[in-house]
């Protein structure tokens, strides 16, 4: 009862705190689905949670029901691996060999393709232009690089040999080199550091009213000691600034045949919901790759 003196609320319906909620859905009975409804986490979460029930209580009934678990992960692993190789035997833009042959004379093959790419490749850059080697007298390692460098011009054609101009930068030929021209200021203005240096000039010209409109292509700081790296590196070089054939660039790109190139794959258009419209749009992509 209120005090007289006190007006009482509107009498309220008190909870009831034995109100039977629905169950969560935690506190349901395991839901049973056929399998084809499960997602690939959840079968991963169910094999761990057998896996781990056996582990710590390895009765016949855990152990059997995780090994039984297992093998039919590794049926659905072994069905959708059939029908990946079934899929990659008819449709030659996924298959790899497509691209590199794996085995030991594919390898082989590539490799003799690739080296050819690049001996084609100098020879091309021979006949548009050639090389400054910048050294100086106190250098040890220029009086190496420059036999390095007339076998490279004995080496190619002989109609279009790789022509190479020595500059000292100190005005002295290194080991008593005599066919040298001082340097000008072109090594600073090229922010060269060390010597030796060796840099590609294509289509060489003269100085016109004091102004030089040559491109220059830095190959090298520091000596390149064999033969077979400098015309790698010469072919690199050529390659990566578009001076040689798009041919010879593809023969020497040979290991990324059917690699698709950052620009293709930004380019490629993802539906967040579906990805039905992939195989047309890489497809696209591989043909210009091959």
């Amino acid at each position: 009862m209120c005090p007289t003196n006190l007006k009482c609320p509107l009498k309220k319906k008190s909870p009831n705190l034995f109100k039977k909620y629905p169950p969560t859905k935690e506190q349901t009975k395991d839901e049973i689905k056929p399998l084809k409804e499960w997602t690939p986490k959840e079968l991963g979460q169910l094999w761990e949670k057998g896996r781990d029930k056996a582990v710590m209580d390895p009765s016949d009934a855990n152990v059997r029901e995780y090994m039984y678990t297992q093998d039919i992960i590794l049926d659905i692993a072994t069905r959708y691996s059939e029908k990946q190789m079934e899929i990659v035997k008819n449709d030659p833009f996924l298959n790899q060999s497509n691209r590199i042959s794996i085995s030991n004379s594919g390898e082989v093959d590539a490799k003799r393709l690739q080296d050819k790419a690049i001996n084609v490749a100098v020879d091309e850059m021979a006949k548009k232009g050639g090389l400054l080697v910048f050294v100086e007298s106190t250098c040890t390692f220029c009086s190496h690089q420059l036999p390095i460098l007339e076998g490279l011009k004995n080496s190619l054609n002989p109609y279009h040999p790789m022509e190479y101009l020595v500059i000292s930068i100190d005005a002295k030929g290194p080991n008593g080199w005599k066919n040298f021209v001082p340097d000008n200021g072109l090594f600073k203005r090229l922010n060269l550091t060390i010597t030796p240096s060796i840099v590609y000039v294509p289509n060489p010209s003269p100085y016109k009213d004091g102004r030089d409109n040559n491109k220059y292509i830095v190959v090298s700081q520091g000596e390149i000691e064999h033969l077979d790296a400098l015309t790698r590196r010469i072919a690199e070089v050529g390659i990566k600034a578009h001076i040689v054939s798009k041919e010879t660039m593809k023969d020497f790109d040979i290991w990324n045949r059917g690699v698709a190139t950052s620009k293709d794959l930004g380019d490629l258009k993802l539906n967040s919901k579906t990805l039905h419209n992939i195989p047309t749009q890489v497809q696209e992509i591989k043909r210009n790759s091959f």
